[in-house]
């Protein structure tokens, strides 16, 4: 579920800084958008799964069909698709002061 999210792209996020403290609502949505997603996708791959069942577009395709522009800007929020990461400026960490007892090193 959405846990599973955020297990598996939290610690990209963080690490990219693109998941701090005050970002933590819409992160919290995006999980919960991928999580019905794959959801959804787990449906699609079960053995029995037709498209159309009955002459009805299948639940699935229609989570997926619904959903994906709606995650689509979480991606880009987060940066985890390429061209939200060539765009994403993050502040450079500084650098750790060099000790005053190097010169003696």
């Amino acid at each position: 579920g959405a846990s599973d999210a955020w297990d598996e792209m939290a610690p990209v996020a963080i690490e990219m800084g693109t998941l701090t403290a005050a970002d933590v609502k819409p992160f919290v949505r995006l999980c919960e958008l991928q999580a019905a997603l794959d959801a959804a996708a787990r449906q699609k791959n079960e053995p029995e799964y037709t498209p159309f069942p009955g002459g009805q577009l299948h639940p699935a395709i229609r989570v997926d069909k619904d959903l994906s522009p709606v995650i689509r800007p979480y991606y880009d929020m987060f940066g985890l698709n390429p061209l939200a990461r060539a765009k994403i400026r993050l502040p450079q960490k500084p650098e750790a002061p060099e000790s005053k007892w190097a010169i003696f090193a």
